[in-house]
């Protein structure tokens, strides 16, 4: 009985520790967050800046 239980637990670490095949980074979606976000910031600056410059022109003709 001890040898079964032995035997059922080293199966089971060995299929715990097996690679997969996948190769997911855990923060992966997270990354994706951030880079969106960087989009949009960029996004946001620009149309700062345009309505900036159109304020300008409009003050200054």
């Amino acid at each position: 009985m001890k040898n079964i239980f032995g035997i059922i637990t080293c199966c089971f670490l060995v299929m715990g520790c097996s690679d997969t095949g996948t190769n997911s980074n855990v923060f992966e979606s997270q990354v994706e967050s951030i880079d969106k976000a960087e989009e949009v910031e960029q996004q946001i600056l620009d149309a700062a800046a345009k309505q900036r410059q159109a304020i300008e022109e409009n003050v200054n003709p």
